[in-house]
C-alpha cells in the first residue's frame, strides 16, 4: 500500500496547502490503494486520516488542526 508522503505535516508548512489540494491528493491516494472509505478524524491537536481497505482501517497520516484555519 502506498503511504501519503507528498504533503508536509508540520503546522508551518500546512498554511500553504489548500484544503482542495489536500482532498484531491487524499482521494487520489485512496483510489490507488483501493480504499473504500477515507476517514478524517478530529483529535485534540490534529486530524487523523485513515483509509478503509478490505474492511480494515489503516492510519495513513496526521495533520495539525491549523490546516483547516483560514
Amino acid at each position: 500500500m502506498q503511504s501519503i508522503t507528498s504533503l508536509p505535516t508540520n503546522s508551518h508548512a500546512n498554511r500553504g496547502i489548500s484544503l482542495a489540494k489536500l482532498a484531491e491528493t487524499l482521494i487520489s491516494q485512496a483510489m490507488t490503494a483501493k480504499a473504500s472509505d477515507i476517514h478524517c478524524e478530529p483529535l485534540s491537536q490534529s486530524y487523523r486520516i485513515r483509509f478503509r481497505i478490505d474492511g480494515i482501517l489503516y492510519d495513513m497520516r496526521q495533520y495539525s488542526r491549523d490546516i483547516a484555519a483560514p
